[in-house]
């Protein structure tokens, strides 16, 4: 990711399958996100189920501070899956990756200039 670009979410994701040992038939986890050492949740628990799904959660925001992406947020960015619920459940985690949506900066010297049609000089 290039120096001074925007960036407008952070995606975690991660493809889960629910190992049933006895009763029930799912079980269920909360993703999150570590920054700096804290772990913050989507604040949503996600039902997972015997066949591998992927689960995920977008993020406009730093949830550390409740403002907009930097590059430094994302260099020590870590994913968080934590099981929760009343049942010990055997989970498992085939893939998590996080996915960063940004708009480069723009060129060096100001907007590039284009054409309004191929080949006609500008």
């Amino acid at each position: 990711m290039l120096t001074g670009a925007t960036i407008s979410n952070v995606r975690l994701t991660a493809r889960l399958k629910y190992v049933a040992t006895g009763l029930p038939s799912s079980a269920l986890v909360d993703l999150g996100l570590k920054i700096v050492g804290t772990r913050y949740s989507a604040g949503v628990s996600a039902i997972v189920t015997g066949s591998y799904v992927d689960y995920g959660w977008n993020w406009a925001v730093n949830p550390a501070d409740g403002k907009a992406w930097e590059k430094s947020d994302i260099d020590g960015l870590q994913s968080s899956l934590l099981s929760v619920g009343l049942v010990r459940a055997t989970l498992r985690c085939t893939q998590v990756y996080l996915t960063v949506t940004y708009t480069p900066p723009p060129p060096a010297g100001g907007a590039m200039q284009t054409s309004k049609y191929w080949g006609e000089p500008i």
